[in-house]
């Protein structure tokens, strides 16, 4: 008889077997969170020693912007997969203002780069293998380190996010529109800045000058 008041007391909730709802949510968020990090870092590592092994033995930095770019774009890629096959709106805008900032950062880089046919501050480096390849190391650890908002986000179940918003009401639609206007504002203006320095750097007399106006 003790014995079955035992079991039926465990049976009823009274014991630790049943664990909160919210609490297993959660511990599931950080265990998909915890996978698209690792994927992250490893397509970022990835793109950035085969950038590095190629630009090495050429002693040229002309991949060093190019190697940045396609890592956050695969870095993204590889973040998708961690919310599943039914990614949410907001995730796929997430994911898609990355990619469409990269594109756009990237290929001005590029060009600067194989317009003035060097980056100066690689002057004394791109003949030193290890010394190039802390400089491909440091760009590595930046990509993840800026990935990981993006990595939380779509670590996110689609369920999970729906009751967040729905949570929050009205702030959290505002607070998604403002990351939407925050994000066409900065691209806006990098896009500005990066015409007025090659305007800027055009010009002779300007060739050792930073721009100032």
């Amino acid at each position: 008889p003790r014995g079955g008041g035992r079991s039926h007391g465990v049976a009823s909730g009274g014991g630790r077997p049943h664990s909160h709802p919210r609490r297993v949510r959660r511990a599931a968020t950080r265990g998909v969170a915890a996978q698209g990090a690792l994927g992250v870092v490893l397509a970022d590592a990835f793109v950035h020693v085969a950038g590095w092994a190629v630009s090495a033995p050429l002693a040229t930095e002309k991949l060093y912007d190019l190697t940045g770019s396609v890592a956050f774009l695969a870095t993204a890629a590889s973040s998708l997969p961690a919310s599943g096959l039914s990614a949410t709106a907001r995730q796929l805008a997430l994911t898609g203002a990355i990619c469409c900032w990269t594109l756009r950062l990237g290929t001005f880089l590029v060009y600067r780069v194989t317009r003035d046919g060097e980056d100066r501050r690689f002057r004394g480096v791109r003949e030193q293998p290890l010394k190039l390849g802390v400089y491909f190391f440091v760009s590595a650890v930046w990509v993840a380190v800026t990935s990981l908002p993006m990595v939380l986000v779509n670590a996110q179940a689609a369920a999970q996010q729906a009751a967040t918003l729905q949570a929050r009401g009205a702030l959290g639609s505002l607070m998604t529109a403002a990351g939407v206007v925050a994000f066409a504002a900065g691209l806006a203006l990098e896009c500005i800045a990066d015409w007025q320095k090659l305007r800027f750097r055009a010009k002779r007399e300007n060739e050792d000058k930073f721009i100032t106006h």
